[in-house]
């Protein structure tokens, strides 16, 4: 309104109109960064507010758990996949029921208010349970959260203007894995028992299994994963693919017991010609 001729501004209204004075100009146009910036990103964030399907928490969900080439070559198992969509379908029911807001991918971009809820969301299931009720341990909340985080970076390689990193370290408890391993006399009870009961039918398939561990450390994935073409009968040596993507670290182990080696050759040969096939144990055993 005016006042005695002299146009009045309301206080709210004063850093969204231009000086009317001559004296301010120089002022107000130093300080125009300032007094547009907030206003853009005020307006911004309504029209991705508004947004389309492309803007929403649910679409690029189903782009990261419908596509097994995430990055490059790189392509990620069925098993990977279905955990992922587990993960952040129980991530987006929670939403739905408790924080809708959130239900927009833009809604993320704010790194405090982010990680504020999904450490919300996280003690929620470690405290009341997931869709079953039943309460999540650090691992489980270790686990989830580390998709989450690798989903949403994975939004930001692929979305203009999303940051990356937005939920990245969070005060996650990482579990501690407690691992036991036999005594030598634990050891020893054991063969004693496996080859007291050689014959047993109930045994008799566990027991070059175990030796075989027993006598080179392998791991019993490892173990029945063996191949025949990897075996070094001179030197009585087998090329163990480890643990891992795509087969995992390649080494050697050596078998010194002429018992265990036996149960090698009893797999491998025939008349002493090498039998036709890959494993050692394949389909034998599993």
């Amino acid at each position: 309104g005016f006042v005695n001729g002299e146009r009045k501004i309301k206080k709210i209204q004063k850093r969204k109109y231009i000086p009317y004075k001559l004296a301010e100009r120089h002022a107000f146009i130093s300080n125009l960064k300032n007094i547009i910036g907030p206003i853009y990103k005020e307006q911004t964030e309504v029209i991705k507010g508004i947004g389309s399907e492309k803007d929403t928490l649910i679409y690029w969900i189903r782009a990261y758990t419908e596509n097994p080439q995430r990055k490059g070559n790189f392509i990620v198992s069925e098993r990977s996949l279905q955990s992922d969509k587990q993960s952040l379908t129980f991530l987006n029911k929670y939403i739905e029921k408790h924080r809708p807001r959130f239900k927009n991918i833009w809604s993320w971009v704010d790194e405090k208010k982010s990680k504020d809820f999904l450490l919300e969301y996280l003690n929620h299931r470690k405290e009341n349970g997931g869709e079953r009720g039943r309460k999540w341990s650090d691992s489980t909340v270790h686990g989830n959260y580390s998709r989450i985080r690798a989903f949403f970076n994975f939004v930001g390689t692929k979305m203009d203007g999303f940051p990356k990193g937005v939920v990245d370290e969070l005060p996650i408890r990482t579990p501690q894995v407690e691992t036991f391993t036999f005594t030598k006399m634990e050891m020893r009870k054991c063969i004693e028992f496996l080859e007291a009961h050689k014959d047993d039918p109930k045994y008799v398939w566990f027991r070059p299994f175990f030796l075989l561990m027993a006598e080179t450390g392998m791991r019993i994935g490892e173990v029945v994963r063996l191949e025949i073409d990897k075996v070094d009968m001179d030197e009585r040596k087998i090329l163990v693919k480890g643990k891992g993507r795509n087969g995992g670290k390649e080494r050697y182990v050596y078998v010194r017991s002429d018992n265990v080696w036996k149960i090698i050759e009893d797999n491998i040969l025939d008349n002493g010609k090498v039998k036709a096939g890959k494993y050692i144990f394949h389909r034998k055993f599993q």
